[in-house]
Formats: C-alpha cells, sequence, structure tokens
C-alpha cells in the first residue's frame, strides 16, 4: 500500500515554543495578519486591517475552543 500522507505534530514537538509564549503570540499574529493582508491587496482584494484582525482572534477563539474539547477542527 502507497502512502498517501503524513502528519506531523508541530508545535512542541518540531518545532520549540517560545518561553514568553504571550509576546511570541502577539508577534505572530502581526505577522500574519501583515501577510494576509499584503497577499489579498496583491491579488486585488484589499481588506481593512481591523477586519483581518477580527478574523485572525475569532480562528484563534474557536480553535481554544475546540482544543479545549480535546478535538481538531475538521478539514471540511
Amino acid at each position: 500500500m502507497a502512502i498517501k500522507g503524513v502528519t506531523f505534530d508541530w508545535w512542541g514537538t518540531v518545532v520549540e515554543i517560545p518561553a514568553v509564549r504571550d509576546i511570541y503570540d502577539e508577534t505572530m499574529r502581526e505577522i500574519r495578519v501583515d501577510r494576509a493582508a499584503e497577499a489579498l491587496k496583491a491579488a486585488g482584494l484589499p481588506v481593512s486591517r481591523t477586519l483581518l484582525c477580527s478574523a485572525y482572534d475569532a480562528q484563534t477563539d474557536l480553535l481554544l475552543r475546540t482544543w479545549n474539547d480535546l478535538r481538531d477542527l475538521s478539514v471540511e
């Protein structure tokens, strides 16, 4: 049987999570929102930074609620 996919336990296994997590999380949030804004603008779809920050925070909240229930989000 051929291997169709491989998954990795990324955070805390492959990648070390910095000890100063709050600063790291906020820094990564800014980087991700900035890059999403740049990509959308380059595609002709400018979106306000406020809206992107709200969407990012909503996704983070959804992930945390799901993980607290010992589940992962579906890929569907």
